[in-house]
């Protein structure tokens, strides 16, 4: 019999790419799951800069890292009696302390990137007695140019060589028996925009990024610790998880058509069930592979983003709900109101938090044109795990175009971008910890202008006729425009309209009379409404079919963009032919108004596109499949 395929070719090789994939998502999901439950002992900081012309820069300061990162970690080796310290709880004979921070940048429209300066500062807790540790004095120059464009990154190892934890003491002036240093960071960046020339600069002033305590002691093991600030790396891991989501995808897709096409073969019942069941292992095994490296790629290759601020002690996170309430079409009275909901969670922590939150409204189409919205700026009590929400007040859309300087009579596409900056106290030590969250874009809206179509002359029978605008816009009945006739047709009040604003989707609501009086009674008679001499309603029997007193019909939608494009539209009210008896219509009321969206314009939105296709194919699908399994 023939190999029909690659699979049935290569069963081996099937099998052991399998096993490949599954050592793989073993050793991926093993450095996930032996990570350290977020025991940081620093801190990443996070500096933004923008120009108004789209040029900006985000730097990315980690100083800090996981227990499995060494950020100030002690290793025990040898033997030998002699004096040590322990560094946090930690022997550390012979102890060497050395720091390392890396800088990342990233940006848009930003070139000549450069590190003006980079200090660590070490501040004895006991009498705030310090030491200054510029990375200049170690064999760095500044500025430090690290890259021509983003992104870029550098990392910074200094002293050269690790110092003792005496000498570094002593550069402190602290005791060397036994002293709590608190640790503070430092740098500048700058970079120029590559269409304005402006210097972007953002600057990170002194702040804490960690606190040791050393305990100097004997005992009879010698060991070396080199405590280094340390930073993940992610370069490696990310390029991996890309390169098993693309392996992923190719695998199901060969895998998948090998799998039909067996179906079709004529094979011996045991070996297309062996194989069938060799290639659903391969996809179930490609399938967690892409699981494993899409929520990698999105939970971990992140670039650091500060959520979580304190030590193994005391801390607090905080996580930003965001929520916005708009109305999605522009129209007069439609109104825009922001909402954020912040949650707090923290353990020995003060419950008072300072904060500061807003929003930044931008046209997307020219940066200069913004405005920013404080929803709140002050102190707030907070249980751990409570969520409060701050907003805005309500406005209108034409308010908010106008805050940012933008035409209330044309369309526009807003960005939004959220800042905040929560500030606690440990209830122990009292030390303050910051999380700070630069602008970060969280939404845009169209706002779709539309200019609603009126009219504001209304003259009979021809455009310099006698003006009957106030007699149909009053709400008084008693004025009214009447025709009626008992030997003539057609029968209409003509009424040649000055007009304005879209008419493309309008609709007529009109208030009127329309009857007959034949041997003194009176009879409804059913009437048209022509534009441009086009025919656009018809009150059928029962829409009323009539009305011998005031009454109320409204058309469906019309599209008369073109008999207004001249800027007048003839409308008649009446009846081509005349019933019996003498006929009579009045009209009392004229208005305008734009038509309610139908649903084929719903349906058309992309948006509502996607969410249909969606609700079709996928039922589809799985109707298709099972029915070609009962085949089987």
């Amino acid at each position: 019999m023939h190999n029909f395929s690659f699979f049935s070719r290569n069963k081996k090789k099937l099998i052991a790419l399998i096993v490949l994939l599954v050592v793989a998502v073993g050793i991926i999901s093993y450095y996930f799951l032996t990570q350290p439950a977020t025991n940081i002992f620093g801190r990443s900081l996070w500096g933004h800069a923008e120009t108004p012309y789209g040029e900006s820069m985000d730097v990315y300061i980690n100083v800090g890292g996981q227990t499995k990162e060494a950020s100030f970690l002690a290793a025990i080796t040898g033997s030998k009696s002699e004096t040590k310290y322990t560094v946090n709880g930690t022997w550390a004979s012979q102890s060497k302390i050395q720091f390392q921070v890396q800088v990342q940048v990233s940006g848009t429209n930003i070139q000549n990137i450069k590190v003006n300066f980079l200090k660590i500062k070490g501040v004895d807790s006991s009498d705030n007695s310090y030491h200054e540790y510029s990375a200049a004095t170690y064999g760095y120059t500044f500025p430090d140019q690290i890259g021509t464009s983003p992104p870029a990154s550098k990392t910074y190892t200094f002293p050269s060589s690790a110092m003792d934890i005496s000498t570094h003491l002593q550069d402190c002036d602290a005791p060397t028996s036994s002293a709590t240093i608190k640790y503070y960071i430092t740098i500048e960046v700058q970079s120029t925009g590559t269409k304005s020339g402006q210097t972007l600069t953002v600057t990170i002033s002194y702040t804490w990024f960690t606190t040791n305590n050393y305990q100097q002691e004997t005992e009879s093991s010698s060991t070396t610790v080199s405590p280094e600030v340390l930073v993940t790396s992610f370069f490696s891991l990310q390029n991996a998880a890309n390169v098993a989501i693309i392996a992923g995808i190719i695998i199901i897709i060969l895998a998948a058509r090998e799998l039909y096409k067996i179906g079709k073969k004529q094979l011996s019942h045991e070996k297309k069930r062996r194989l069938q069941n060799l290639l659903k292992a391969l996809i179930v095994a490609a399938f967690i592979m892409l699981i494993i490296s899409a929520s990698f790629l999105y939970f971990f290759s992140k670039p650091p983003n500060e959520d979580r601020a304190g030590n193994d002690t005391e801390w607090f996170s905080v996580q930003l709900i965001k929520d916005e309430h708009f109305t999605a079409a522009w129209q007069e009275g439609s109104n825009v109101q922001i909402k954020a909901t912040l949650q707090i969670t923290y353990q020995n922590m003060q419950s008072t938090f300072t904060i500061t939150i807003k929003v930044k409204a931008q046209d997307s189409s020219d940066a200069s044109k913004y405005h920013e919205y404080p929803l709140y700026d002050a102190q707030d009590t907070f249980s751990s795990g409570e969520q409060k929400t701050y907003q805005t007040n309500i406005m209108t859309i034409e308010q908010h175009l106008q805050d940012l300087s933008l035409s209330t009579s044309e369309s526009h596409t807003i960005d939004y971008y959220v800042y905040f900056k929560v500030v606690g106290t440990g209830a122990k030590s009292g030390e303050q910890y910051t999380i700070e969250h630069q602008y970060e874009k969280f939404d845009t809206k169209m706002y779709t202008f539309v200019n609603p179509p009126s009219y504001s002359e209304a003259h009979e029978d021809t455009q310099s006729g006698y003006d009957y605008y106030n007699y149909l816009t009053d709400d008084d009945d008693p004025t009214y425009v009447r025709e009626y006739s008992s030997n003539t047709e057609p029968i209409f009040v003509t009424l040649w309209l000055k007009v304005s604003g879209d008419w493309s989707n309008i609709k007529f609501r009109v208030r009127v009379k329309s009857y007959r009086v034949s041997a003194g009674n009176s009879y409804p008679v059913p009437f048209s409404i022509f534009c441009d001499g086009d025919e656009v309603y018809y009150s059928y029997p029962g829409d009323p079919y009539g009305a011998t007193t005031w009454t109320w019909f409204e058309t469906g939608a019309i599209d008369l963009s073109s008999a207004a494009a001249d800027g007048w539209i003839k409308f008649q009210i009446g009846r081509e032919t005349r019933p019996a008896g003498t006929y009579y219509i009045y009209i009392t009321e004229l208005r305008v108004e734009n038509a309610t969206a139908s649903w084929f314009a719903f349906l058309f939105v992309p948006q509502n596109l996607l969410i249909l296709a969606a609700i079709i194919i996928v039922p589809a699908g799985i109707i298709t499949y099972r029915r070609k399994k009962n085949v089987k």
